[in-house]
């Protein structure tokens, strides 16, 4: 019995004695992200670092408590003449919390004032460019020609024809033999437009009238841009189709760059203005030049590059794990394939925790992460994570790339009808500058 109580009471005496730790967290999927769920006494957090965290906690006999951190890793700044650092770096060096993860690229700024903590080598980048499926703007490329198109130019030839014929100032009494009249001049207008179309000239005659040179400049200006809308449509068909859907997306971030297609991010922490600010030859050196004049293609986190890249104006390279676990969100999210994950290559940088230099329990966390990682959970749970992002747009984007999907009339034709749009609008002012010059004349 005395041993018993004895032991309850070396129990209560180690409890009493537990350490506690903080460890501050940045969102970075699936290593670490928050839940959406609501639900009372759930765990507000989910990734491969809750189970880590928990599993440390039972093994080395400590108490914790995350802290989620809505800030960037943060980077060396000067504010006041003092050197201090932003961002969540900052906030770990004001003992906010006592670590901060999950692990961060280390770096020789970084490595002057912590230490890191659990070691590992850099995981598997890939880049990230806009899918090729996905439609441009308006005023970006030209999409393939339709039949649809060829029959709306036939309507609108007729139209402008029967309104040439209706305002001819030839005749104005509304006589029965106008009207015959009116429909001859109809058929000759048709035959006059068409002919400038086909680049045949002014071959058919034409109704007498005052002047012939507003009319002529008027269908020549409607002509000369839907004979220019038909030939760039026709010309550019095989192109689109074959370069536009089938080319070969950017294989690295060299390639980006020398392209200048799209511009290439980077997550503003220290590492990346290191490497690509501070050096001196080579290709970093001319991405350091683009860099220079194009500070905002930093950007603060994953995020932020992810949303960009999915909206069709960048590229971007982060970790495989992310983007696997971010493309499937974002399919579930929006239904479509947005983003192309290139081929996948091995990094040379180093992860760790980040944990002030004044702290006692460093040795502890490596010695209870290393034998974390020797028990083999660590690969089953990434698995466990990585199953959750799906990979469907991957196994359709090389589907896509050699299926030539069916033609769609509002998306693909909107540049159409916007060039003939503008071929319509100089014909109307022509055509109402004419009116003008008629009724002047006939008032005189």
């Amino acid at each position: 019995m005395m041993r018993i109580l004895h032991f309850f009471n070396v129990l209560l005496l180690v409890n009493a004695h537990q350490p506690f730790m903080k460890f501050g967290m940045l969102e970075k999927p699936p290593m670490f992200m928050r839940k959406n769920s609501t639900v009372a006494g759930d765990n507000l957090y989910d990734g491969i670092w809750i189970d880590m965290i928990e599993w440390l906690s039972l093994h080395l006999n400590f108490k914790y408590e995350i802290i989620f951190v809505n800030n960037a890793v943060g980077r060396p700044q000067t504010l006041n003449g003092s050197g201090s650092w932003s961002g969540a770096s900052g906030r770990l060096l004001r003992g906010d919390f006592d670590l901060l993860g999950p692990p961060v690229l280390m770096s020789f700024a970084r490595n002057r004032v912590f230490h890191s903590v659990g070691v590992v080598e850099d995981e598997q980048s890939a880049l990230l460019t806009p899918a090729l499926t996905e439609m441009s703007s308006i005023l970006s490329s030209i999409k393939p020609f339709q039949p649809m198109v060829w029959l709306l130019i036939l309507i609108s030839l007729l139209s402008a024809a029967i309104c040439f014929a209706a305002s001819s100032p030839s005749n104005d009494d509304r006589s029965f033999w106008y009207k015959r009249l009116m429909i001859s001049r109809i058929g000759n207008y048709v035959f006059y437009t068409t002919a400038i179309l086909t680049n045949q000239g002014s071959v058919f005659a034409l109704p007498k009238f005052k002047s012939k040179l507003p009319f002529r400049l008027t269908a020549g200006v409607w002509c000369l841009f839907a004979f220019v809308m038909v030939n760039v449509y026709c010309s550019t068909l095989t192109s689109h189709i074959t370069a536009r859907k089938m080319s070969t997306p950017p294989a690295g971030s060299i390639e980006v760059m020398e392209e200048g297609i799209l511009s290439y991010l980077v997550i503003d922490d220290s590492f990346g203005r290191e490497l690509i600010l501070g050096a001196t030859s080579g290709p970093l050196k001319k991405l350091g030049d683009v860099f220079r004049r194009h500070p905002e293609n930093f950007v603060p986190d994953q995020e932020t590059g992810f949303r960009k890249v999915a909206s069709g104006c960048c590229a971007f390279s982060d970790f495989v794990s992310y983007f696997n676990y971010r493309i499937g969100k974002d399919f579930q999210e929006t239904g479509k394939c947005r983003v192309h994950m290139g081929k996948s290559i091995k990094g040379y940088g180093f992860n760790g925790l980040l944990i002030r230099k004044d702290n006692s329990y460093r040795d502890t966390i490596n010695q209870g992460l290393l034998e974390l990682y020797q028990t083999g959970l660590v690969d089953y749970w990434r698995k466990k994570q990585a199953g959750r992002g799906s990979p469907v747009c991957q196994s359709q984007s090389k589907k896509k790339s050699k299926v030539l999907r069916s033609l769609n009339l509002r998306q693909d034709l909107i540049t159409a009808f916007f060039i003939l749009g503008i071929g319509v609008s100089i014909s109307f002012i022509v055509f109402l500058t004419e009116q003008y010059r008629r009724c002047k004349c006939k008032y005189r």
